[in-house]
């Protein structure tokens, strides 16, 4: 079975129906809130999720083989609290536990407050666990993501929702549309980056705890 009929297949899923819109009333699952932008929730999950899914980079290496250089918890670049860059990553830097612990700190919280702008200015609130899949997934493809018509879509379709099957399945949806043809990425390497991404968030959502080496092994099943 091809990588596009696993994926699509899985996609078919996809639960279409909003709850809040259904009659009755929803009972709160545990743990479960809603964010509306107007205070930074605990990011203790997402960036516990991120040690998990990036792993420990020793010293600067351009992984990706891009001319990019990545140290500690798949940082980039060097930042101040703000979140403002400092300066790129050198090659082969190294970074102690603290310091790389503190970089991405800053880079996820600076995620925070343009994630948080977006959802005042709209007036809409999404879960927390969508909240943390959206700053996982502008770590991985920087926070750009905050503009794109699927990062929108997605929070349109879950304002208000708090049945995570449904969020996450929406996520995989517009993530999915968002890159149509996998195999076209796959000819230069990138593809299974990008899906390796896309499943990333949609297991944050759902609460599964899985490291980006068994979702890649998971993925190169489907080739």
């Amino acid at each position: 079975m091809d990588f596009l009929t696993l994926f699509f297949g899985w996609m078919s899923g996809i639960v279409g129906v909003n709850l809040l819109s259904q009659a009755g009333t929803i009972q709160k699952p545990n743990n479960i809130f809603l964010c509306d932008g107007r205070s930074i929730p605990d990011l203790t999950p997402v960036l516990s999720f991120l040690k998990l899914w990036e792993a420990w980079h020793p010293y600067g290496k351009d992984i990706e083989g891009r001319g990019k250089f990545t140290t500690g918890w798949g940082s980039m670049n060097l930042l101040r609290p703000d979140g403002s860059v400092i300066r790129p990553v050198y090659k082969g830097e190294v970074w102690s536990k603290e310091t790389a612990d503190l970089q991405l700190k800053y880079y996820v919280e600076n995620s925070a407050r343009k994630l948080n702008r977006y959802l005042v200015s709209s007036g809409y609130a999404v879960n927390n666990k969508l909240y943390y899949a959206f700053l996982q997934a502008a770590y991985n493809m920087g926070d750009g993501y905050f503009d794109k018509i699927s990062f929108k879509n997605i929070v349109a379709s879950c304002r208000g929702v708090l049945d995570l099957t449904y969020c996450a399945e929406t996520y995989k949806k517009y993530m999915v549309s968002m890159y149509k043809t996998f195999r076209d990425y796959n000819r230069n390497n990138i593809g299974l980056g990008w899906s390796r991404r896309i499943l990333g968030a949609y297991y944050l959502i759902k609460g599964i705890e899985k490291s980006r080496a068994v979702i890649e092994r998971e993925l190169k099943k489907a080739y």
